[in-house]
């Protein structure tokens, strides 16, 4: 799947997921850098859709920059990202990540790290 199909795909999946959950969803006309609003009545949450892939040895990796390595910080409030193996959406603050890759545990790391770990039950939407 070509990156356009999968950003179609993780956007789409996340759109439903959130609608299921009563959010009122916005989706910009023009070309933003960010693919929809999440409309909290005071407050408004800029999100980015991204899919996930699951990686040896139990981590989530989204890419959390553009195609052309542009950061989304500033210009997104969350991440949604969608991993289709599990059919799971998560909601990672874009502050919570590298500006290049984020990663998500599933398992604990084998060299018992504790520091900077972000378990992936702590974002599921």
């Amino acid at each position: 799947m070509d990156t356009n199909r999968k950003g179609k795909l993780a956007e789409t999946k996340s759109i439903a997921r959130f609608l299921e959950k009563g959010e009122i969803v916005l989706t910009p006309v023009t070309d933003e850098r960010y693919d929809l609003v999440l409309d909290r009545g005071e407050h408004f949450i800029r999100v980015q859709c991204k899919m996930g892939h699951i990686k040896d040895g139990g981590v989530i990796e989204f890419n959390s920059s553009s195609v052309d390595r542009k950061s989304y910080r500033g210009d997104a409030d969350y991440f949604s990202v969608y991993v289709p193996k599990i059919n799971t959406l998560f909601m990672v603050p874009v502050g919570d990540v590298s500006e290049s890759k984020g990663y998500l545990r599933l398992v604990p790391p084998a060299n018992n790290q504790k520091k900077d770990i972000r378990y992936m039950y702590k974002y599921i939407y």
